[in-house]
Protein backbone atom coordinates (compact mmCIF):
# COMPACT_ATOMS: atom_id res chain seq x y z
CA UNK A 1 0.00 0.00 0.00
CA UNK A 2 1.45 3.64 -1.04
CA UNK A 3 1.10 5.82 1.75
CA UNK A 4 0.79 9.69 2.05
CA UNK A 5 1.04 11.60 5.18
CA UNK A 6 -1.82 14.01 5.76
CA UNK A 7 -1.18 16.25 8.53
CA UNK A 8 -5.05 17.79 8.87
CA UNK A 9 -7.00 15.13 8.20
CA UNK A 10 -10.79 15.86 10.31
CA UNK A 11 -13.22 13.37 9.63
CA UNK A 12 -12.90 12.08 12.63
CA UNK A 13 -11.16 13.04 15.74
CA UNK A 14 -8.51 9.92 15.88
CA UNK A 15 -8.04 10.32 12.55
CA UNK A 16 -5.57 13.68 13.02
CA UNK A 17 -2.59 12.90 11.56
CA UNK A 18 -3.54 9.82 9.40
CA UNK A 19 -2.21 8.07 7.17
CA UNK A 20 -3.37 8.14 3.30
CA UNK A 21 -3.31 5.33 0.83
CA UNK A 22 -4.98 2.85 -1.35
CA UNK A 23 -5.19 -0.72 -2.25
CA UNK A 24 -6.15 -1.34 -5.53
CA UNK A 25 -9.97 -0.73 -4.47
CA UNK A 26 -10.33 1.66 -1.82
CA UNK A 27 -9.28 4.97 -0.17
CA UNK A 28 -8.34 4.49 3.17
CA UNK A 29 -7.06 6.49 5.95
CA UNK A 30 -4.89 4.60 8.74
CA UNK A 31 -4.76 6.56 12.29
CA UNK A 32 -2.04 6.01 14.81
CA UNK A 33 -3.99 3.52 16.56
CA UNK A 34 -3.44 0.96 13.60
CA UNK A 35 -7.12 1.75 12.42
CA UNK A 36 -8.60 2.59 8.93
CA UNK A 37 -11.31 4.26 7.35
CA UNK A 38 -12.61 3.72 4.01
CA UNK A 39 -13.48 6.83 2.56
CA UNK A 40 -13.44 6.01 -1.26
CA UNK A 41 -14.26 3.25 -4.08
CA UNK A 42 -11.99 3.37 -6.98
CA UNK A 43 -13.76 0.97 -8.96
CA UNK A 44 -17.55 1.68 -10.67
CA UNK A 45 -19.17 -0.78 -8.38
CA UNK A 46 -22.78 -1.54 -8.48
CA UNK A 47 -25.96 -4.10 -7.61
CA UNK A 48 -24.76 -5.75 -3.99
CA UNK A 49 -21.43 -4.62 -2.09
CA UNK A 50 -19.76 -5.35 1.27
CA UNK A 51 -17.60 -3.15 2.67
CA UNK A 52 -14.26 -4.80 3.76
CA UNK A 53 -13.65 -5.56 7.76
CA UNK A 54 -10.06 -5.01 7.02
CA UNK A 55 -7.03 -3.77 4.61
CA UNK A 56 -4.26 -5.21 4.34
CA UNK A 57 -4.44 -6.36 7.92
CA UNK A 58 -5.92 -3.42 8.76
CA UNK A 59 -9.45 -3.46 10.94
CA UNK A 60 -12.01 -1.12 9.20
CA UNK A 61 -13.66 1.13 11.88
CA UNK A 62 -14.84 4.05 9.84
CA UNK A 63 -16.95 4.38 6.35
CA UNK A 64 -16.86 7.72 4.69
CA UNK A 65 -15.75 10.73 5.59
CA UNK A 66 -15.12 12.29 2.39
CA UNK A 67 -18.30 12.17 0.57
CA UNK A 68 -20.10 9.55 -0.70
CA UNK A 69 -18.20 6.47 -0.99
CA UNK A 70 -19.39 5.08 -4.34
CA UNK A 71 -18.61 8.51 -6.33
CA UNK A 72 -19.77 8.15 -9.36
CA UNK A 73 -21.48 5.10 -9.54
CA UNK A 74 -23.71 5.94 -5.92
CA UNK A 75 -26.88 5.37 -8.16
CA UNK A 76 -25.91 2.09 -9.21
CA UNK A 77 -25.81 0.35 -5.60
CA UNK A 78 -28.80 -1.60 -4.44
CA UNK A 79 -27.46 -2.72 -0.87
CA UNK A 80 -24.78 -2.39 1.71
CA UNK A 81 -23.55 -4.80 4.29
CA UNK A 82 -21.40 -2.94 6.44
CA UNK A 83 -18.95 -4.96 8.91
CA UNK A 84 -18.91 -5.44 12.28
CA UNK A 85 -16.50 -3.74 13.89
CA UNK A 86 -17.30 -0.16 12.09
CA UNK A 87 -17.83 2.19 14.47
CA UNK A 88 -18.67 5.65 12.47
CA UNK A 89 -20.54 5.76 9.38
CA UNK A 90 -19.02 9.11 8.21
CA UNK A 91 -20.40 12.44 6.83
CA UNK A 92 -22.19 11.88 3.40
CA UNK A 93 -21.32 7.75 3.45
CA UNK A 94 -24.19 6.97 1.36
CA UNK A 95 -25.62 10.04 0.30
CA UNK A 96 -27.84 9.95 -3.28
CA UNK A 97 -27.58 6.29 -3.37
CA UNK A 98 -30.98 6.45 -4.65
CA UNK A 99 -31.33 3.11 -5.86
CA UNK A 100 -30.35 1.58 -2.40
CA UNK A 101 -33.02 -0.42 -0.71
CA UNK A 102 -31.37 -2.85 1.73
CA UNK A 103 -28.37 -1.70 4.15
CA UNK A 104 -27.29 -3.59 7.45
CA UNK A 105 -25.78 -1.58 10.35
CA UNK A 106 -24.08 -3.79 12.71
CA UNK A 107 -24.41 -3.27 16.09
CA UNK A 108 -20.95 -2.26 16.56
CA UNK A 109 -21.87 1.27 15.38
CA UNK A 110 -22.21 3.76 17.48
CA UNK A 111 -22.11 7.12 14.99
CA UNK A 112 -24.33 7.57 11.49
CA UNK A 113 -22.74 11.02 10.70
CA UNK A 114 -24.42 13.98 9.06
CA UNK A 115 -25.91 13.02 5.66
CA UNK A 116 -24.82 9.48 5.66
CA UNK A 117 -27.75 8.65 4.11
CA UNK A 118 -29.25 11.37 2.61
CA UNK A 119 -31.40 11.07 -0.11
CA UNK A 120 -31.47 7.03 -0.51
CA UNK A 121 -35.04 7.39 -2.21
CA UNK A 122 -35.47 3.67 -2.71
CA UNK A 123 -34.90 2.95 1.14
CA UNK A 124 -37.85 1.60 2.66
CA UNK A 125 -36.91 -0.07 5.97
CA UNK A 126 -33.71 0.77 8.64
CA UNK A 127 -32.89 -0.81 11.39
CA UNK A 128 -30.32 1.69 13.87
CA UNK A 129 -28.82 -1.12 16.03
CA UNK A 130 -28.64 -0.71 20.03
CA UNK A 131 -24.99 0.28 19.59
CA UNK A 132 -25.99 3.80 18.16
CA UNK A 133 -25.98 6.84 20.65
CA UNK A 134 -26.30 9.59 17.94
CA UNK A 135 -27.88 10.49 14.47
CA UNK A 136 -26.64 13.01 12.95
CA UNK A 137 -28.31 15.98 11.10
CA UNK A 138 -29.79 15.09 7.70
CA UNK A 139 -28.90 11.64 8.71
CA UNK A 140 -31.78 10.18 6.42
CA UNK A 141 -32.58 13.27 5.28
CA UNK A 142 -35.17 13.04 1.98
CA UNK A 143 -35.18 9.33 2.17
CA UNK A 144 -38.62 9.51 0.53
CA UNK A 145 -39.00 6.09 0.13
CA UNK A 146 -38.73 5.16 4.22
CA UNK A 147 -41.74 3.67 5.15
CA UNK A 148 -40.86 2.28 8.54
CA UNK A 149 -37.60 3.03 11.31
CA UNK A 150 -36.25 1.26 14.20
CA UNK A 151 -34.09 3.32 16.36
CA UNK A 152 -32.24 1.45 19.05
CA UNK A 153 -32.96 1.63 22.56
CA UNK A 154 -29.21 3.61 23.23
CA UNK A 155 -29.59 6.58 20.45
CA UNK A 156 -29.62 9.79 23.10
CA UNK A 157 -29.53 12.51 20.21
CA UNK A 158 -32.00 12.68 16.91
CA UNK A 159 -29.92 16.16 14.79
CA UNK A 160 -31.29 18.53 12.70
CA UNK A 161 -33.07 17.54 9.78
CA UNK A 162 -32.49 13.89 10.47
CA UNK A 163 -35.59 12.06 9.06
CA UNK A 164 -37.21 15.62 7.67
CA UNK A 165 -39.03 15.31 4.16
CA UNK A 166 -39.18 11.12 4.87
CA UNK A 167 -42.65 11.30 3.87
CA UNK A 168 -43.29 7.94 3.15
CA UNK A 169 -42.75 7.23 6.67
CA UNK A 170 -45.72 5.97 8.84
CA UNK A 171 -44.82 5.43 12.03
CA UNK A 172 -41.88 5.89 14.66
CA UNK A 173 -40.90 5.03 18.13
CA UNK A 174 -38.73 7.21 19.88
CA UNK A 175 -36.55 4.95 23.19
CA UNK A 176 -36.86 6.54 26.06
CA UNK A 177 -32.59 6.83 25.38
CA UNK A 178 -33.63 9.78 23.36
CA UNK A 179 -32.58 13.39 25.13
CA UNK A 180 -32.60 15.74 22.35
CA UNK A 181 -34.71 15.88 19.41
CA UNK A 182 -33.10 18.07 17.08
CA UNK A 183 -34.86 21.36 14.46
CA UNK A 184 -36.66 20.12 11.64
CA UNK A 185 -36.35 16.31 12.66
CA UNK A 186 -38.99 15.15 11.30
CA UNK A 187 -40.58 17.81 8.77
CA UNK A 188 -42.13 17.34 6.14
CA UNK A 189 -42.91 13.76 7.20
CA UNK A 190 -46.37 13.63 5.39
CA UNK A 191 -47.32 10.01 6.25
CA UNK A 192 -46.63 10.02 10.09
CA UNK A 193 -49.61 9.78 12.46
CA UNK A 194 -48.66 9.46 16.07
CA UNK A 195 -45.78 10.47 17.47
CA UNK A 196 -44.78 10.00 21.33
CA UNK A 197 -42.20 11.55 22.79
CA UNK A 198 -40.74 9.91 25.89
CA UNK A 199 -40.07 11.31 29.30
CA UNK A 200 -36.34 11.23 28.77
CA UNK A 201 -36.76 13.53 26.13
CA UNK A 202 -35.57 17.58 27.62
CA UNK A 203 -35.31 19.35 24.02
CA UNK A 204 -37.79 19.51 21.30
CA UNK A 205 -36.27 21.80 18.43
CA UNK A 206 -38.13 24.44 16.24
CA UNK A 207 -39.84 23.21 13.48
CA UNK A 208 -39.44 19.42 14.37
CA UNK A 209 -42.54 18.29 13.06
CA UNK A 210 -43.10 21.19 10.78
CA UNK A 211 -45.73 20.26 7.98
CA UNK A 212 -46.74 16.65 9.00
CA UNK A 213 -50.00 16.80 7.69
CA UNK A 214 -50.96 13.52 8.88
CA UNK A 215 -50.12 13.76 11.96
CA UNK A 216 -53.65 13.47 14.38
CA UNK A 217 -52.34 12.46 17.91
CA UNK A 218 -48.91 13.51 20.01
CA UNK A 219 -47.81 12.91 23.30
CA UNK A 220 -45.12 15.51 24.95
CA UNK A 221 -43.15 13.76 27.60
CA UNK A 222 -42.75 15.42 31.04
CA UNK A 223 -39.21 16.22 30.66
CA UNK A 224 -39.90 18.65 27.90
CA UNK A 225 -39.29 21.96 29.02
CA UNK A 226 -40.23 24.22 25.78
CA UNK A 227 -41.77 23.23 22.77
CA UNK A 228 -40.01 25.43 20.23
CA UNK A 229 -40.83 27.79 17.40
CA UNK A 230 -43.11 26.12 14.89
CA UNK A 231 -42.79 22.60 16.57
CA UNK A 232 -46.48 21.73 15.01
CA UNK A 233 -46.91 24.12 12.77
CA UNK A 234 -49.30 23.44 9.74
CA UNK A 235 -49.45 20.34 11.00
CA UNK A 236 -53.30 20.36 9.55
CA UNK A 237 -54.73 16.68 10.63
CA UNK A 238 -53.02 17.08 14.62
CA UNK A 239 -56.70 16.54 16.60
CA UNK A 240 -55.32 15.46 19.82
CA UNK A 241 -51.83 16.80 22.03
CA UNK A 242 -50.95 15.80 25.18
CA UNK A 243 -48.60 18.56 26.82
CA UNK A 244 -46.15 17.19 29.19
CA UNK A 245 -46.20 18.82 32.58
CA UNK A 246 -43.05 20.22 32.55
CA UNK A 247 -43.48 22.45 29.21
CA UNK A 248 -42.99 26.18 30.54
CA UNK A 249 -42.82 27.98 27.22
CA UNK A 250 -44.86 27.19 24.36
CA UNK A 251 -42.87 29.00 21.24
CA UNK A 252 -43.72 31.32 18.29
CA UNK A 253 -46.29 29.55 15.96
CA UNK A 254 -45.61 26.59 17.58
CA UNK A 255 -49.05 25.23 16.66
CA UNK A 256 -50.08 27.58 14.30
CA UNK A 257 -52.34 25.89 11.23
CA UNK A 258 -53.20 22.72 13.27
CA UNK A 259 -56.51 23.17 11.53
CA UNK A 260 -58.00 20.00 12.95
CA UNK A 261 -57.38 20.91 16.80
CA UNK A 262 -60.63 20.97 18.68
CA UNK A 263 -58.75 21.31 22.56
CA UNK A 264 -56.11 21.46 24.18
CA UNK A 265 -54.47 22.14 28.18
CA UNK A 266 -52.13 24.05 28.87
CA UNK A 267 -50.72 22.94 31.81
CA UNK A 268 -50.22 25.30 34.78
CA UNK A 269 -46.37 25.73 34.93
CA UNK A 270 -45.98 27.40 31.02
CA UNK A 271 -45.18 31.25 31.90
CA UNK A 272 -45.20 32.03 27.89
CA UNK A 273 -47.14 31.81 24.98
CA UNK A 274 -45.06 32.87 21.81
CA UNK A 275 -46.28 34.74 18.89
CA UNK A 276 -48.84 33.13 16.86
CA UNK A 277 -48.72 30.22 19.00
CA UNK A 278 -52.26 28.82 17.97
CA UNK A 279 -53.04 31.03 15.06
CA UNK A 280 -55.37 30.07 12.64
CA UNK A 281 -56.47 26.75 14.35
CA UNK A 282 -59.97 26.30 12.63
CA UNK A 283 -61.16 23.92 14.88
CA UNK A 284 -60.38 25.39 18.70
CA UNK A 285 -63.66 25.65 19.89
CA UNK A 286 -61.95 26.80 23.78
CA UNK A 287 -59.24 27.88 25.40
CA UNK A 288 -57.92 27.96 29.23
CA UNK A 289 -54.64 30.00 29.47
CA UNK A 290 -53.95 28.94 33.38
CA UNK A 291 -52.77 31.63 36.08
CA UNK A 292 -48.95 30.38 35.39
CA UNK A 293 -48.79 32.75 31.99
CA UNK A 294 -47.25 36.12 32.19
CA UNK A 295 -46.36 36.48 28.41
CA UNK A 296 -48.84 36.53 25.58
CA UNK A 297 -47.78 36.71 22.44
CA UNK A 298 -48.94 39.16 19.61
CA UNK A 299 -51.50 37.13 17.42
CA UNK A 300 -51.74 33.85 20.01
CA UNK A 301 -54.51 33.24 18.49
CA UNK A 302 -55.82 35.31 15.32
CA UNK A 303 -56.87 34.96 12.24
CA UNK A 304 -58.63 31.75 11.31
CA UNK A 305 -59.87 30.71 15.10
CA UNK A 306 -63.11 31.03 13.49
CA UNK A 307 -64.59 28.56 15.89
CA UNK A 308 -63.41 29.67 19.11
CA UNK A 309 -66.54 30.72 21.39
CA UNK A 310 -64.57 30.42 25.04
CA UNK A 311 -61.20 32.29 26.37
CA UNK A 312 -60.43 32.12 29.91
CA UNK A 313 -56.90 34.37 30.56
CA UNK A 314 -55.15 33.16 33.50
CA UNK A 315 -54.75 35.84 36.48
CA UNK A 316 -51.11 36.48 35.64
CA UNK A 317 -50.99 37.84 32.18
CA UNK A 318 -49.35 40.82 31.88
CA UNK A 319 -50.53 42.30 28.66
CA UNK A 320 -53.15 41.38 25.20
CA UNK A 321 -50.65 41.50 22.54
CA UNK A 322 -51.53 43.32 19.34
CA UNK A 323 -54.19 40.91 17.32
CA UNK A 324 -53.80 38.43 19.80
CA UNK A 325 -57.67 37.33 19.01
CA UNK A 326 -58.04 39.36 15.99
CA UNK A 327 -60.69 37.65 13.59
CA UNK A 328 -61.82 35.30 16.40
CA UNK A 329 -65.37 35.59 14.77
CA UNK A 330 -67.23 33.62 16.96
CA UNK A 331 -65.43 35.20 20.38
CA UNK A 332 -68.52 36.11 22.22
CA UNK A 333 -67.36 37.53 25.37
CA UNK A 334 -64.33 37.82 27.22
CA UNK A 335 -63.04 38.49 31.16
CA UNK A 336 -59.69 40.60 30.96
CA UNK A 337 -57.89 39.80 34.43
CA UNK A 338 -56.84 42.46 36.60
CA UNK A 339 -52.88 41.73 36.22
CA UNK A 340 -53.47 42.80 32.58
CA UNK A 341 -52.08 46.42 31.80
CA UNK A 342 -52.35 46.84 28.25
CA UNK A 343 -54.40 46.25 25.50
CA UNK A 344 -52.65 46.18 22.30
CA UNK A 345 -53.18 46.94 18.72
CA UNK A 346 -56.49 45.39 17.21
CA UNK A 347 -56.68 42.48 20.14
CA UNK A 348 -59.73 42.77 19.49
CA UNK A 349 -60.82 43.40 16.18
CA UNK A 350 -63.35 41.48 14.03
CA UNK A 351 -64.41 39.13 17.04
CA UNK A 352 -68.30 38.62 17.69
CA UNK A 353 -67.46 40.03 21.08
CA UNK A 354 -70.78 40.59 23.28
CA UNK A 355 -69.10 41.67 26.40
CA UNK A 356 -66.05 42.81 27.47
CA UNK A 357 -65.02 42.77 31.09
CA UNK A 358 -62.08 45.02 31.64
CA UNK A 359 -60.16 44.54 34.85
CA UNK A 360 -58.80 47.46 37.49
CA UNK A 361 -55.38 47.63 36.40
CA UNK A 362 -55.86 48.46 32.57
CA UNK A 363 -53.85 51.56 31.48
CA UNK A 364 -53.74 51.67 28.28
CA UNK A 365 -56.30 50.48 25.04
CA UNK A 366 -54.44 50.84 21.85
CA UNK A 367 -55.32 51.74 18.03
CA UNK A 368 -58.17 49.69 17.05
CA UNK A 369 -58.11 47.47 20.18
CA UNK A 370 -61.79 46.18 19.74
CA UNK A 371 -62.37 47.62 16.37
CA UNK A 372 -65.25 46.07 14.42
CA UNK A 373 -66.43 44.12 17.37
CA UNK A 374 -70.05 44.80 15.45
CA UNK A 375 -71.88 42.55 17.97
CA UNK A 376 -70.87 44.61 21.13
CA UNK A 377 -73.48 47.64 22.23
CA UNK A 378 -71.88 49.00 25.56
CA UNK A 379 -68.48 48.67 27.30
CA UNK A 380 -67.19 49.95 30.85
CA UNK A 381 -63.92 50.98 31.86
CA UNK A 382 -62.35 51.05 35.42
CA UNK A 383 -60.44 53.96 37.05
CA UNK A 384 -57.25 52.88 36.41
CA UNK A 385 -57.47 53.87 32.59
CA UNK A 386 -55.40 56.63 31.61
CA UNK A 387 -55.52 56.28 27.90
CA UNK A 388 -57.96 54.98 24.67
CA UNK A 389 -56.36 55.47 21.42
CA UNK A 390 -57.88 56.02 17.83
CA UNK A 391 -59.85 53.70 16.27
CA UNK A 392 -60.38 51.95 19.50
CA UNK A 393 -64.02 51.63 18.66
CA UNK A 394 -64.14 51.85 15.04
CA UNK A 395 -67.02 50.21 13.02
CA UNK A 396 -68.56 48.70 15.86
CA UNK A 397 -71.68 49.57 14.70
CA UNK A 398 -73.99 48.82 18.05
CA UNK A 399 -72.02 50.21 20.44
CA UNK A 400 -73.98 52.95 21.78
CA UNK A 401 -71.93 54.15 24.83
CA UNK A 402 -68.47 53.40 26.44
CA UNK A 403 -68.54 54.39 30.17
CA UNK A 404 -64.79 55.95 31.49
CA UNK A 405 -63.78 57.51 34.10
CA UNK A 406 -62.55 61.78 34.31
CA UNK A 407 -59.21 60.65 34.08
CA UNK A 408 -59.69 58.82 30.93
CA UNK A 409 -58.42 60.80 28.14
CA UNK A 410 -59.43 59.29 24.83
CA UNK A 411 -57.22 60.30 21.86
CA UNK A 412 -58.93 61.10 18.49
CA UNK A 413 -62.68 61.04 17.63
CA UNK A 414 -65.27 58.46 18.40
CA UNK A 415 -67.95 57.90 15.98
CA UNK A 416 -71.04 60.00 16.28
CA UNK A 417 -73.16 57.13 17.08
CA UNK A 418 -71.55 56.38 20.33
CA UNK A 419 -71.96 58.24 23.65
CA UNK A 420 -69.81 58.48 26.73
CA UNK A 421 -70.84 58.14 29.92
CA UNK A 422 -68.90 59.48 33.29
CA UNK A 423 -68.62 57.29 36.32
Amino acid sequence: MRNLILTAFLFASTYQNAVAGWDGNWSIFTNTNNQAAVTRSYKRLSGNVAIPNSVDGIPVVQVGGEGNVFGDSSTNITSITIPDGVTIIGDRAFSDCSSLTSVTIPNSVTNISQYAFAECSSLTTIAIQDSVMSIGEGAFFKCTGLTRLDIGNNVRNIGKRAFGLCKSLTSITIPDSVISIGDLAFNGCLSLTSVTIPNSVTFLGEEAFYKCTNLTTVTIGNSVTRIGNDAFYRCTGLKSINIGNSVTSIGDMAFKECKSLVNITIPNRVTSIGKDAFSECAALTNITIPDSVVFLGDGAFRYGCTSLTNVVIGNSVSSIGNETFLHCSNLASVTIPNSVTNIGNNAFTHTGLRSATIGNSVKSVRRFAFSNCTNLTSITFPSSVKIIEEGAFYGCTRLSSITISPGTRIKGELPSHIKINQK
